[in-house]
């Protein structure tokens, strides 16, 4: 190989180094130029090939943010480095406007002023919703009527204090998992097929941490039939596994690091299927579920109460127990920087973790309610601004979800009155 080297390419190695600049090896014998005949295979022509310093392109860095969008004259400064807005619903933004299209009440509580409604669970297949209470009584509505009402009601656990639920649906069967504040029995699933007339709850052991507080904080499904998640007050993540006719689960313990209580769980599938965790600990876990372990951990100014997804499977809607940032827009991807947007509205009181808000992917929108009974709205590509809010019922009173079904919202009080409200855009 020749040693002969030029003046130039002195010069690059004098005043660039070797960090700005690439070798190549040149096939060419000094003094003749792009020679495509020369090639390195045999030996006289690598003989006479010399090393050449060349200026090299500056390295492309990872780009957490492909294609991303030019912000309008209305949108929010802070929304500029944000991966959700590349990724988001590129239409247009449109305006909304709530209207209350009607307003029934279930009565939950059977007489007594002690139980107050929980969640309020869909059945996406059948348009069928369930109205869970605090302590354990269910409500079968039909939400696709004009005027919804109660179907059937069963107690499934009575005077056992119910944190949250989920749907589980499958081909053939469909079924609420319940979690209790309890030691003994802290989870039951029940059976809501139509042909069982008398659903009942059918007790889980969960295996926990009796040196803490006993009781399931968090369930979740997983997406995927016969799975789901729990997170419980003993700081614990289990992954479970129900039989074919959801009769009995093998739970597995994840290895989720939290301090406090697990309050949320969301499943999520970016570029593999993941188990996102928020806690009272303020600390969020992205946990891989094909690597088993925590592939990334953030922390928040405050406890997270809810998880939701977005348009972009690599942004995580967060309900954080604020007063007047109640939300945040994050892209878990990227670390230390963290971009995150946060917005809400002014309040006197934080919001319980009982109130719970839905996301619309597909329009990137986001809707909650608040303990005087008002709707609000968010188009999350423009989030400074409520896209529309409305008050829900007769009288204030706390919403403890709201939820999108079809074209129309579905807000539940606490008293178990429901508020069908359509959405409109303009």
């Amino acid at each position: 190989m020749s040693d002969s080297s030029d003046n130039s390419h002195r010069g690059i190695l004098h005043s660039q180094g070797f960090a700005s600049g690439t070798l190549f090896i040149d096939p060419s014998p000094p003094g003749i130029i792009d020679n495509d005949d020369l090639h390195l295979r045999t030996a006289p022509a690598f003989q006479s090939s010399r090393l050449v310093l060349k200026p090299s392109q500056s390295a492309p860095r990872f780009r957490q943010n492909p294609g991303r969008l030019t912000p309008g004259p209305d949108s929010d400064p802070t929304i500029d480095n944000f991966d959700f807005m590349a990724s988001s619903n590129q239409s247009p933004i449109h305006k909304y406007r709530l209207d209350v299209e009607l307003r029934c009440s279930t009565r939950i509580y059977g007489g007594t002023q002690s139980d107050k409604a929980r969640r309020l669970l869909v059945n996406e297949a059948s348009s069928l919703a369930y109205l869970v209470s605090m302590h354990g009584a269910m409500h079968e509505i039909d939400i696709t009527s004009q005027h919804p009402s109660i179907k059937r009601s069963h107690d499934s656990a009575r005077d056992v204090l119910l944190d949250d639920a989920c749907l589980i649906s499958s081909e053939v069967q469909t079924s609420a998992v319940l979690g209790h504040v309890r030691d003994s029995h802290q989870l039951s699933l029940v059976n809501l097929n139509e042909h069982n007339p008398h659903p009942y709850a059918i007790d889980i052991r969960r295996p926990w941490n009796e040196s803490k507080r006993g009781g399931v904080s968090s369930v979740c499904a997983m997406g995927q039939p016969h799975s789901f998640a729990t997170g419980g007050y003993d700081r614990v993540v289990h992954l479970w596994k129900l039989d074919s006719n959801h009769s009995s689960a093998l739970a597995q313990p994840l290895a989720i690091n939290h301090t406090n209580v697990v309050q949320s769980l969301l499943p999520v599938c970016d570029t593999s299927h993941s188990l996102i965790s928020a806690g009272a600990d303020c600390k969020v876990n992205i946990y891989n579920l094909s690597s088993q372990r925590v592939l990334n951990s953030f922390k928040t100014s405050n406890q997270i109460n809810h998880l939701h997804w977005t348009h972009s499977p690599f942004c995580t809607l967060l309900e954080i127990a604020n007063l007047e940032l109640q939300f945040e827009l994050r892209d878990h991807r990227i670390v230390p920087e963290r971009p995150v947007i946060r917005f809400g509205y002014t309040t006197n009181q934080v919001r319980g973790r009982y109130t719970k808000g839905a996301s619309l992917p597909s329009s990137s929108l986001f809707t909650c309610g608040d303990r005087y009974g008002k709707v609000r709205l968010w188009d999350l590509r423009n989030p400074k601004t409520v896209a529309s809010e409305i008050l829900c019922f007769a009288e204030p009173q706390r919403i403890v979800q709201v939820l999108f079904h079809q074209s129309r919202l579905f807000a539940c009080s606490e008293n178990g009155e429901i508020s069908c409200i359509n959405y409109l855009s303009s």
